[in-house]
């Protein structure tokens, strides 16, 4: 449940459509990575965020921290519920001719 008004909004990873959040549907699932510890450079690692939704692939373009959340604002998670399965696994790296 991502939203409550006359009743709740229920949503999936890939977010619902009648209401949007920084361009990308609301409550979609995004990742980011932060390389290092807490500081300036987690900052830029969080603010670029990739959208996931029901599937994708992510490479980062560095190792570090692999952080998961909704797409919505920081001031308006008080009235989301529910949980999400996860499944991360490492792909091989694809070989060059």
């Amino acid at each position: 449940q991502v939203a409550q008004t006359t009743r709740p909004w229920w949503c999936e990873p890939g977010g619902v459509s009648i209401r949007y959040y920084r361009g990308r549907p609301l409550g979609m699932l995004l990742a980011a990575v932060a390389a290092g510890s807490p500081g300036a450079e987690w900052a830029e690692g969080l603010l670029s965020a990739k959208a996931i939704g029901r599937g994708n692939v992510l490479r980062p373009e560095r190792t570090g921290t692999l952080f998961l959340r909704i797409n919505e604002s920081a001031g308006r998670l008080a009235d989301n519920r529910g949980t999400l399965r996860i499944r991360i696994r490492r792909l091989e790296p694809t070989k060059t001719p």
